[in-house]
C-alpha cells in the first residue's frame, strides 16, 4: 500500500501475509485513516512504491481509525514522461507512474525465468505528446512480442521484470486511456 499526507508526499506501507486477514478489510482507497503502533524499516529494494527513506509495517497491535480530512489528495500519480522513463537502467529502484493509450496487446507467453514459469503479455503504449515538445507519439514496447522474440531470453536474463499475468483478464474493462505502473524497461 501507498500512504499520502496532506503534501502528496508518500509513503509505502506493508502487511504481512499472517495479518491481511485482519487489515485487509479495514482500509479502503481513498479514504483517511490515522495508524499508531506501527513499526518501522528502511525502504530498500527494488520495485518501490515511494522515494521516501522508510516504510510503514503492520503489527498484530497496529490500530486503524478512520477519520475526515479535506487537504488530503485522493490521486497521488507523479507522472514521468516517457523519455525519462527510457533513461531508466536496470538498476532503477522505483516503480513509473505514466500514462499513455494502449495501442497492442500481444498474446499470452509462458516463459521461464530461474525456474519459474510466468505468463507474459507484450502491450505496446503511445504517449500523447506536446507538438511543441517536437514528440507526438512515442510507442512504449515491451520487449516480448513476436518481433524480437530472439532476445526475449536475454531480456528476461538481465532484467527484473515483473510480468502482466492479470492484463487479459481486464481486457474488456479497459478504455482508451491506460494508467500502468512500470518497474523498469530495459533494451529499448
Amino acid at each position: 500500500m501507498v500512504f499520502m499526507d496532506e503534501h502528496g508526499s508518500t509513503i509505502h506501507a506493508t502487511v504481512r501475509r499472517s495479518l491481511v486477514g485482519t487489515f485487509g478489510n479495514r482500509i479502503k482507497e481513498g479514504s483517511v485513516y490515522v495508524f499508531a503502533y506501527f513499526g518501522i524499516g528502511n525502504s530498500t529494494g527494488y520495485y518501490r512504491t515511494s522515494r521516501h527513506e522508510f516504510r510503514l509495517n503492520f503489527q498484530p497491535r497496529t490500530t486503524i481509525t478512520e477519520c475526515s480530512c479535506e487537504n488530503i489528495p485522493v490521486y497521488g500519480l507523479k507522472l514521468v514522461p516517457f523519455p525519462e522513463i527510457s533513461k531508466a537502467d536496470a538498476n532503477y529502484p522505483y516503480l513509473i507512474d505514466t500514462m499513455g493509450t494502449l495501442t497492442s496487446v500481444g498474446n499470452e507467453k509462458e516463459i521461464v525465468k530461474e525456474s519459474k514459469r510466468t505468463k507474459m503479455i507484450a502491450i505496446t503504449i503511445e504517449a500523447e505528446g506536446n507538438s511543441g515538445v517536437g514528440m507526438q507519439r512515442q510507442p512504449l514496447k515491451w520487449t516480448c512480442d513476436d518481433a524480437i522474440s530472439s532476445r526475449e531470453t536475454e531480456f528476461l536474463d538481465t532484467s527484473r521484470s515483473m510480468a502482466i499475468s492479470q492484463l487479459k483478464a481486464c481486457l474488456e474493462c479497459m478504455g482508451p486511456l491506460w494508467q500502468s505502473t512500470i518497474a523498469e524497461i530495459g533494451g529499448i
